[in-house]
This record gives structure tokens, C-alpha cells and sequence, in this order.
């Protein structure tokens, strides 16, 4: 989950973890904790969701980093938030299409 973290920042951030680490893999958060402090902050402000998902993947405790069903809630919340997910098929849509993606009541 640490790497999926590392990942994420890297992409909201478009800086990886070697232009702040110097090769120095092994010991990120001893370190680098102010950096990556810095790093999670940048990341938050390109996108907050995404942001406090990179955060809880990289909490220094594992007992209390995000597990993968954290993650899938936090991703499922976000989503729901921008409206991007929803159990009805878009409104504009025909009808014959909307009946068809609909599930609950097949035409």
C-alpha cells in the first residue's frame, strides 16, 4: 500500500520519489519526512480526494496506513461526490438505451 501511495503522489505531483530521495530507497521516512510531508501537501492541493488517499497509503505506522477496502470506500466516496458514479445510466441517453442499462427494471 506504501508503493500505491508513492505511486499516487507521483502522479498528482508529476515528481517522482527519486528527485527528492537521492537514491536512497531504504530509508524514506526516517530521512525524508519533512520532504514527503511537503510532497502529500502538493498532492492535496491538486486534488484533495486523491490527496487524502496518497496521505493514508502514507502514514509511517502500518497499523494505521489505508488498507486496499479503505482505499476502495475512500475512491467509491470521492467518486460519488463528483457524481461520477451513479446507479441510474445518464439522462441523456434514448430511452430504449436507458432501459437496457438500467437493472433493476429491464424493458
Amino acid at each position: 500500500m506504501w508503493a500505491l501511495g508513492l505511486m499516487l503522489c507521483e502522479m498528482l505531483t508529476g515528481t517522482t520519489v527519486a528527485d527528492f530521495l537521492n537514491q536512497d530507497y531504504a530509508k524514506v521516512w526516517p530521512n525524508y519526512k519533512k520532504e514527503l510531508a511537503g510532497w502529500i501537501k502538493k498532492a492535496k492541493a491538486v486534488d484533495e480526494n486523491l490527496g487524502r488517499i496518497a496521505a493514508g497509503l502514507l502514514t509511517p505506522k502500518p497499523a494505521d496506513r489505508y488498507g486496499a477496502e479503505n482505499v476502495a470506500m475512500q475512491l467509491r466516496r470521492a467518486a460519488t461526490q463528483l457524481r461520477l458514479i451513479s446507479d441510474e445510466p445518464p439522462p441523456f441517453l434514448p430511452v430504449v438505451w436507458r432501459c437496457r442499462l438500467t437493472l433493476r427494471n429491464p424493458c
